[in-house]
């Protein structure tokens, strides 16, 4: 990529490889070998950065998803009701079944984890708390 600089380099392969793109691929919209993009993904500043831009990428995913979700509940109540066909029904019910108990698992594992982040942090704390066990 003549005229470009690592920097602008790095961000092309950095997102690409976020979003999923091969070695490859990657290599190609930046301009660059598959070994240079196998050098960078030997270098810990470099992983992490994807790793930051793969977050942000799940998070807003999350965040649609999210705002979606009561829309999505209403329509699946919709095609529970008696007009609809009963082999839709029973997806659309067993849908709504199986989402609600990994939704309600989710929820507990976030609240569990909060739970023992907090205690770990009042243990580190308290006088003497950085002692490892």
């Amino acid at each position: 990529m003549a005229g470009h600089g690592r920097k602008n380099v790095d961000d092309i392969l950095v997102e690409a490889l976020a979003r999923g793109a091969s070695v490859a691929s990657a290599a190609q919209r930046a301009g660059v070998s598959e070994r240079t993009v196998f050098r960078r993904q030997e270098q810990p500043e470099f992983r992490q950065r994807v790793e930051k831009i793969k977050e942000q990428i799940v998070e807003r995913t999350s965040a649609v998803l999210t705002a979606m979700g009561l829309e999505s509940c209403r329509g699946l109540h919709e095609l529970s009701e008696k007009s609809t066909p009963p082999s839709v029904r029973l997806r659309a019910i067993r849908t709504v079944l199986e989402m609600g108990c990994k939704l309600r698992e989710q929820v507990d594992l976030t609240k569990r984890v909060a739970a023992l982040e907090a205690e770990r942090n009042e243990n580190r704390a308290a006088p003497g708390g950085d002692k490892p066990e």
